[in-house]
């Protein structure tokens, strides 16, 4: 237990580069825009965005009001998610 373990110096930090910019262009690499998934979760976001409309939205009192809350995330993540597949 008394060995010293030889610390591994990353490969961007041995050639100087900052660590966040390999991870980053690596991962830009590998995303690729898929357009199905963009139009079905940008439709889904626009539909939860009606639906909460009609049912009066966050200024509605009573139980309807978490309903139109929970859409209001809804649309936030579809909207997320649709942006994130087109680009």
């Amino acid at each position: 237990m008394s060995e010293k373990r030889r610390r591994r110096i990353p490969r961007s930090a041995a050639q100087g580069r900052v660590l966040g910019r390999d991870a980053l262009l690596t991962l830009d690499a590998k995303i690729k825009p898929d357009f199905k998934r963009a139009v079905g979760a940008g439709v889904l976001a626009i539909v939860c965005l009606g639906v909460g409309d009609n049912l009066g939205g966050v200024h509605r009192t009573g139980q309807i009001r978490f309903v139109a809350l929970g859409l209001v995330i809804a649309f936030v993540v579809f909207g997320v998610g649709a942006v994130r597949s087109a680009a």
